[in-house]
């Protein structure tokens, strides 16, 4: 159990580098908790971890898309 915490908690760690969240994240319900805690009282954790993990790697797409020049085709695909 200790390695999936720790494998989500570093795939939201990743998630939050690649939005440019790292130094300021957001507040979240599942991982502001100790590793003890995660998901009490809290249904269907997985999801809800998977669901902040997804938003977070949306913003840091959309934040490299914004970096491409206007003209780039990646930035129209």
């Amino acid at each position: 159990m200790q390695e999936e915490i720790t494998r989500i908690r570093r795939l939201r760690d990743k998630a939050l580098e690649l939005a440019g969240l790292g130094a300021n994240p957001p507040q979240s319900a599942v991982f502001d908790r100790p590793d003890e805690g995660i998901g009490y009282r809290i249904g269907k954790v997985q999801k809800k971890a998977f669901d902040e993990i997804k938003v977070l790697r949306t913003k840091g797409l959309e934040r490299r898309a914004d970096n491409l020049p206007p003209a780039d085709q990646r930035r129209m695909a």
